[in-house]
Parts: C-alpha cells; sequence; structure tokens
C-alpha cells in the first residue's frame, strides 16, 4: 500500500498487513490536491503487472490569499504607452468575488482566469486606457469570500521620457583617447534615467561609434592623432530615449602623454652602495621626439611604509642611464624615471633596490 499526491509519493507513512490510514494535521492550502491510495501485491495479468488505486480530492477552505509575486505592483504610463493591464492573483476557496477600486469607483475585471491544476487559483485582469494624470495613482484589488477579504496595492505612475542631458564637456583628451562627461540634473528629469547613448563621429560620418553607458562618462578608445571628432548624447528611460544633447566638437592632439621607460634592472640586493640604473626607450613616444627623461631617488620610510623621503629629483636627462654612488649602506631605494616629449610627461617606472655595504 502506498498514498501519493498529484503524482509524488508520500513518505514516512505507517502501513499494516491489512489497512492503511493518512492522516492530516495542521492544513493549509498547499496540502490540497489528489491523493492516491495504490495497493500492489506484486501480481500480474497477461504479463502486465496489476494493481489497484482510488483517487480522493482534497480541497482546503479559506480567506483569499494574495499572491504577491505574479500580481502586479507598479505599472507605468507614458506618452506613447496608454494601455496598461492591472493584474491580481488570489488563492483561496470558497472563490472570491474580485474588483479593482481607485478612491469611490468600483471595476469590474476585464478578465478572470481559473487555475487548472491548482483549482483555488484565480487570476483577474483589469484593462485600462490612461487618458489624464487623474488616472494614475493607487489602484486597489479587493477579493472576498464567504470566509473574509483581502486587498492588494497596485501603483499607476506616470512618466516622461527625460530630458536631453547637459552641459556635455571633455573631461581628458589625449592624441588617440577621449573621456565626455555630462550633468543628469534631478530637475531636468534625469533622475529615473537607466542608460545613456553616446555618439561620437567625425566629418562626412566616415567614422561613427555608439556606446550604452550607465554612468554620466564614457570613453572612446582607438581615436587617430589630429582628427575633429563630434560627440553627443541622449538619456533613457522606461519612457523612452530623449532629444540628443548639445553636440560639441573637439580634435585629438597631434602630441600627447609618452608611454613610460621600461627600467632594464633586475638585480634587487647590491653588493655595494653603488648603482647603476637603466632604461629602454618609451613604446610609445606620444607622436613627438622625446627629449629628456627625469629620475627621482628616494629612500624608503620604514616607518610610514608607504611613502617615500629624502627624494632626489635628476631632470634633464638625455642618456638612457644614471649612475649613483654612495648611496646609504643597507637600506631600501626606490627610484623612479620618466620620459618627457616637447608636450607632456609620462607615468613613472619604479624600481627598488636594497643597498650594500659602502666600498
Amino acid at each position: 500500500v502506498s498514498w501519493w499526491r498529484n503524482g509524488v509519493q508520500i513518505k514516512g507513512i505507517r502501513i499494516s498487513e491489512r489497512t492503511s490510514e493518512l492522516r492530516l494535521t495542521n492544513i493549509s492550502r498547499n496540502d490540497a490536491g489528489i491523493y492516491t491510495c495504490v495497493v500492489d501485491n506484486g501480481a500480474t495479468l497477461n504479463g502486465v503487472r496489476s494493481y489497484s488505486s482510488k483517487n480522493v480530492t482534497l480541497y482546503v477552505e479559506g480567506f483569499p490569499a494574495m499572491d504577491i509575486k505574479q500580481s502586479s505592483k507598479v505599472l507605468i504610463v507614458t506618452e506613447n504607452r496608454r494601455i496598461i493591464r492591472l493584474k491580481c492573483v488570489v488563492n483561496g476557496l470558497p472563490y472570491s468575488e474580485i474588483r479593482f477600486r481607485k478612491g469611490n469607483v468600483s471595476f469590474v475585471p476585464t478578465s478572470i482566469i481559473m487555475g487548472q491544476q491548482n483549482k483555488d487559483y484565480q487570476e483577474a485582469t483589469l484593462i485600462l486606457t490612461i487618458e489624464s494624470e487623474s488616472q494614475t495613482g493607487n489602484y486597489t484589488c479587493v477579493a472576498t469570500n464567504s470566509l473574509g477579504t483581502s486587498t492588494l496595492e497596485i501603483m499607476v505612475k506616470y512618466m516622461d521620457v527625460p530630458m536631453a542631458p547637459r552641459n556635455v564637456h571633455l573631461l581628458q583628451i589625449d592624441t588617440n583617447r577621449v573621456s565626455i562627461g555630462w550633468d543628469m540634473s534631478e530637475n531636468r528629469g534625469l533622475s529615473h534615467s537607466l542608460s545613456y547613448l553616446a555618439t561620437i563621429w567625425n566629418d562626412n560620418f566616415f567614422y561613427s561609434t555608439s556606446k550604452e553607458v550607465y554612468e554620466s562618462s564614457v570613453i572612446f578608445n582607438a581615436l587617430d592623432r589630429g582628427k575633429i571628432y563630434h560627440f553627443s548624447v541622449r538619456s533613457s528611460n522606461i519612457a523612452g530615449w530623449s532629444l540628443p544633447s548639445n553636440t560639441i566638437t573637439f580634435t585629438t592632439p597631434n602630441v600627447g602623454r609618452p608611454s613610460p621607460p621600461q627600467v632594464l634592472n633586475r638585480e634587487i640586493f647590491l653588493e655595494t652602495s653603488d648603482f647603476r640604473l637603466y632604461w629602454a626607450s618609451p613604446i610609445d613616444n606620444g607622436g613627438d621626439f622625446l627629449t629628456t627623461y627625469s629620475v627621482r631617488k628616494c629612500l624608503w620610510d620604514t616607518e610610514r611604509i608607504i611613502l617615500d623621503k629624502n627624494c632626489e629629483t635628476f631632470s634633464g636627462i638625455r642618456s638612457n642611464e644614471m649612475y649613483f654612488s654612495g648611496l646609504l649602506a643597507f637600506q631600501l631605494y626606490n627610484f623612479y624615471v620618466s620620459a618627457d616629449n616637447s608636450k607632456e610627461r609620462s607615468q613613472e617606472a619604479k624600481f627598488q633596490v636594497f643597498s650594500g655595504q659602502n666600498a
């Protein structure tokens, strides 16, 4: 003898040789379903295993229970989307009478669907066309049966498409890279923006590309040196896309920031207090001839851990090496090398050594 609920066997039931009894306590609506008692002694009929079964359908009555996950919570109305569908899902037997209310006005559902598998399931839908702002606000779904009443609040909000971003401005520009930002002031309807579509193009649109971003700035790479580019941005929300912002025009410079030199030293622990620092030229000179290098020599601050102290700077170096003698014995030094062209200085390349004994 075995018991099944909705096709799934129920485990842990005490069974005697002749009888089996299924008892349910503290019943809830989740216990509703089709219960089947199956009696099987292993006998076969014409080679097919034979058994007997009996179905019992259990209905559990209770006051209406709102299914918050499946019901509508917030509906957005826009200029181009004024037809809305308010959905209210109710569980419970006996079946409920369902109405929608806004203030003192009551609405009969446009349709009600009864569940096929879950016999206590009702899905009520109200279709409305929002003609004015007075029709937005809180709607209430009211479900009533002989055992009680339940309600569910549904918010209907009107949303305009956002205003175009303003104050578009350059944040940083290099020979092949530009960073551009814009403002998203709340009083211009941008506070509810979900994303931005940033577009850059050159004259005659021979080059044009767009990026969707979720912050108020964007970076474009792989631009050409000395070229004129144009930029504009649009914002979006659930209602749609704004008009384009004002267009800004800029020219990428012919000369930019060089990349850092590459330090070629490998020996970290020195045998003496003398040290030769040497480096390779930058891979990218920024589109210009390199003029000089700068080197900083700093003593590691062991007390403050992350800071240098007693730094000396050497500028105007025209070779790719520099010799230092008479370093303090058994001290940790940081050396920094940067490259200069006619316009900018590169980031610094760092190398750290531990000095040896004085010669």
